[in-house]
């Protein structure tokens, strides 16, 4: 990949027109894997950021208690759940504005996007052997006001550089699903207490 073409960024100088910062001679870093936002209508793809995830994800675990037995090691077994919750960040304080960025000039909201995980495309000339590809981003601090980012990458990647890449899966929350009972989760029942 040369960098000889002009990226636009996910970060702006101009408050007033909110004009992505654009460069012909970026940082480019070299990925496995990088997180990327998609616009659910259109179809843009925006990359905050190079140094941080543009999405939370928390897990809750639940246990069926009707369903629990005791086994041979005096443990509760039984059946145990996961839930995943995904959340896309509003902004991640100075680091990755680059969110607010793309929100505010789209006339977007979180709603209006999902998270994608994206691999090499090894199909592709400019995807090294071992999967991994380059990324055009901005070294450091970027933009100004409070759209300055950190490690800002690509707004509305071209079609050249998505080329290079591979959709691995599109991040979501998962309801209730049945995992495996770790043996470290397990509660042991203690038969006999001595009082002091």
């Amino acid at each position: 990949m040369t960098n000889e073409k002009k990226y636009e960024f996910c970060a702006t100088e101009n408050e007033g027109n909110m004009e992505p910062i654009s460069r012909s001679n970026p940082n480019m870093c070299r990925r496995a894997h990088i997180y990327g936002l998609r616009n659910i209508q259109t179809g843009v793809v925006c990359f905050p950021s190079t140094y941080s995830s543009p999405f939370v994800q928390t897990h809750q675990v639940v246990y069926d208690m009707a369903d629990v037995k005791i086994n041979e090691d005096d443990c509760y077994v039984g059946k145990r759940f996961k839930r995943t919750k995904i959340r896309l960040k509003s902004s991640d304080n100075d680091v990755n504005m680059g969110l607010k960025y793309i929100f505010d000039s789209t006339r977007t909201t979180s709603e209006d996007w999902e998270v994608v995980r994206y691999v090499g495309n090894t199909q592709h000339d400019d995807v090294y052997d071992d999967g991994r590809f380059l990324v055009p981003y901005l070294n450091g601090y970027c933009g100004s006001g409070k759209y300055r980012s950190y490690d800002a990458s690509l707004y509305n990647a071209t079609r050249d550089f998505m080329a290079t890449l591979r959709e691995e899966k599109v991040v979501v929350s998962e309801e209730l699903t049945e995992v495996e009972w770790e043996t470290t989760t397990d509660w042991k029942i203690i038969k006999e207490i001595e009082v002091i």
